[in-house]
């Protein structure tokens, strides 16, 4: 599908972050990310939950959470003001205790004096457990999201929104970067364009989980992507696009794709056992051994 593609450059990127005159505007940027913790979905774990066997799902989500948590400690190294984190789950697991437990460990998260709190936004996802992963988002998490954000946009000022998978992580300096971006749109020519832009980063880290190596790589058109509502946007959400509304991998046509080239990595999708989706790409460069703990505070170095 055919849709506008404009770019920013290195040299514009690098003018972006150390020269420009609109990071004093930064903080006045807010940003949501919703993270999908526990959604109920087609699987064998979910399966047995429903026969009354936890245990399963409980050890999935306990492997999960310790990625989830380092996720969110992620954002905690470079806080910003108005960062709102937005977990997604479905109330109909969290009325298991043990399950109840882990989701709520990670609604307060902190490094030293840097606080990140976290909401809980319920969606019954048990209804559509006959639908396929892209039909249960968007049929049903997507419209919450938007009545969610139709409820919380602030007006008169730019809202960028996320979405995040719970075993991938956004690096610090990926806030920092999404917020100047959509602040240069109050001087670029894009800003003429009625059309809804989708800022793209496709500089990130793979992480394989099995052996501790990261290998640094680019996906076009991936999770990462994040989309941009300029202050007259905040009147229109139910015309525009929300996350999970749109398969990541198939951009509709009337999004204006603006891709980002930085200088550093991003984002960092991790690879695991228990996410066969996720697969290291054969153009990634040579790895690096490094636990994923020490890559979130050292990838400004690298």
């Amino acid at each position: 599908m055919k849709f506008t593609h404009s770019y920013i450059s290195n040299a514009e990127y690098f003018k972006l972050i150390n020269h420009s005159d609109i990071h004093q505007d930064i903080n006045d940027v807010i940003h949501y990310i919703f993270i999908p913790v526990l959604l109920h979905r087609q699987s064998s774990i979910w399966d047995s939950f429903d026969s009354g066997n936890i245990q399963p799902l409980c050890s999935w989500l306990n492997h999960r959470i310790h990625i989830t948590k380092l996720s969110l400690k992620s954002l905690c190294l470079k806080p910003f003001p108005n960062t709102k984190v937005v977990l997604l789950v479905d109330p109909y697991a969290l009325a298991n205790d043990q399950l109840k437990s882990l989701v709520l460990s990670l609604v307060h998260i902190s490094i030293g004096s840097s606080y990140l709190h976290s909401s809980l936004l319920p969606i019954c996802t048990r209804e559509g457990s006959d639908l396929t992963l892209f039909e249960m988002y968007s049929t049903i998490v997507s419209p919450l999201i938007r009545e969610y954000l139709n409820k919380n946009f602030k007006p008169n000022v730019f809202n960028v929104v996320s979405r995040l998978d719970s075993d991938d992580l956004f690096i610090s300096e990926y806030c920092k970067t999404l917020r100047l971006v959509a602040l240069s749109l109050k001087t670029s020519t894009l800003r003429s364009v009625t059309n809804q832009i989708l800022a793209d980063f496709p500089l990130g880290f793979q992480y394989d989980l099995s052996d501790s190596h990261a290998y640094k790589t680019l996906w076009p058109e991936n999770t990462f992507a994040s989309l941009i509502y300029t202050p007259s946007d905040t009147n229109n959400i139910d015309q525009l696009h929300v996350p999970y509304s749109y398969a990541h991998d198939n951009i509709p046509s009337d999004l204006i794709k603006l891709t980002v080239s930085t200088l550093l990595p991003q984002w960092v999708q991790v690879c695991h056992d228990n996410n066969v989706s996720n697969s290291l790409f054969p153009w990634s460069l040579p790895p690096q051994k490094i636990i994923l703990a020490s890559l979130i505070k050292d990838i400004l170095s690298i």
